[in-house]
């Protein structure tokens, strides 16, 4: 995994699928992260950046938010 300032990428650049239980495709339209997406840019974040940056860094999550276990047990609570 690659860290970038204060976040770690969680699925590596230029690939969509996302590791964990259960997995999960970026691109996915009835996914979790594209349903994400609107919520996401009520809150400020430019859409027109999200696949660029995928494409540079993978998915990106706040080093804070990943405790012991790391990412696969912060994605098997979210998505309960």
């Amino acid at each position: 995994m690659q860290s970038t300032k204060d976040a770690i990428s969680v699925a590596e650049p230029k690939k969509t699928t996302v590791p964990g239980f259960p997995a999960s495709d970026l691109s996915d339209p009835e996914g979790p992260w594209q349903q994400a997406m609107a919520a996401a840019v009520d809150l400020g974040a430019p859409a027109e950046e999200f696949w660029p940056r995928i494409a540079e860094h993978g998915l990106l999550v706040p080093a804070a938010l990943l405790g012991k276990g790391g990412w696969p047990v912060l994605w098997s609570r979210l998505h309960r």
